[in-house]
């Protein structure tokens, strides 16, 4: 996974995910880290690549779920916090941007 200030990018999906296009994410782990991201109703969903890809894409539920060995040198919990990070980020550019072409 790459994260940007504006998309989610991986390899196992056929196009990035907009940080504005994410409701929600949830990050799991057993066996391997998981990170789940619940869309917008007007997201546009990507399509997993592969038949046995290690992503999961729930059109009924809108959710995107990409897993992994690990992020590089982060613990579950830090890389929770990371993607809270880059998603509130998003949030706030959108903020001001509305806010300063409303002025």
């Amino acid at each position: 996974m790459v994260l940007t200030p504006d998309v989610l990018r991986s390899p196992l999906l056929d196009s990035a995910v907009a940080w504005q296009d994410v409701a929600d994410f949830q990050v799991t782990h057993g066996r391997r880290l998981t990170l789940t991201l619940a869309l917008t109703p007007d997201a546009t969903l990507p399509r997993t690549k592969r038949l046995f890809s290690q992503a999961g894409v729930s059109r009924r539920r809108r959710h995107v779920s990409v897993r992994s060995l690990g992020a590089r040198g982060l613990k579950p919990d830090a890389f929770a916090a990371l993607v809270g990070r880059y998603l509130a980020a998003s949030r706030a550019r959108v903020h001001l941007s509305a806010a300063h072409t409303g002025n």
